[in-house]
């Protein structure tokens, strides 16, 4: 029994539920995240007049709740730290998921047949969710200063992409950020970490 004591694992919670070997040579830490918002659409006008000849939704007002961040990851440790890794899955819009909409012609004028889109109004409605894995990494720890990654993650450009959601405050990612950032990728990361400065340099897939 006193064997079986001593080598019995640790769990607890700590900044999220985890377990780990008696050492802590081996841990794994359980997280969530998940960020709800209420959005209210305005477009001002006849969406049907022939000022909007290219508009992709004809609905002048669009409310309700969304979930635009759903997340759950896996993290921890090998071998007394000197390896990290992280698992993060997201439930996230589907693309192939859009609103109906009654289109128009060239002229701004409807389309013969209004229940058939010929343009996507966007991944949105009840049913547009899908799981997907967005971070899938492992981590060597070289030295104090220095680490090699290897795996999918996102890519080192665009400082306001690389924040996580979960050390957001209130804002979401800026337009220019949505555009400029790399987004994720599948390679492999060199990665500085000094007093006075830290820099990263990867080599992925595209």
């Amino acid at each position: 029994r006193a064997s079986l004591q001593d080598s019995a694992i640790t769990a607890g919670y700590r900044n999220g539920f985890f377990i780990a070997s008696p050492d802590g040579a081996f841990t794994m830490k359980v997280q969530g995240l998940m960020q709800t918002r209420f959005t209210w659409s305005h477009l001002g006008g006849q969406p049907d007049a022939p000022s909007y000849p290219n508009a992709p939704d004809t609905k002048q007002d669009r409310t309700g709740w969304e979930i635009p961040t759903a997340q759950l990851s896996l993290s921890g440790t090998l071998w007394d730290q000197t390896f990290e890794y992280m698992i993060r899955t997201v439930y996230a819009n589907d693309p192939t998921i859009t609103l109906q909409n009654q289109a128009f012609g060239g002229s701004g004028s409807r389309i013969a047949n209004p229940t058939l889109s010929t343009q996507a109004v966007g991944p949105y409605g009840s049913g547009s969710g899908r799981l997907g894995v967005t971070d899938a990494w492992v981590r060597a720890n070289l030295s104090q200063d220095w680490a090699f990654r290897v795996g999918q993650f996102k890519l080192p450009f665009d400082r306001e992409f690389l924040v996580y959601d979960a050390y957001t405050m209130l804002a979401s990612k800026s337009v220019l950020s949505n555009h400029l950032s790399v987004g994720y990728s599948q390679g492999v990361e060199l990665e500085y970490f000094g007093d006075d400065f830290r820099w990263k340099i990867a080599y992925s897939d595209g």
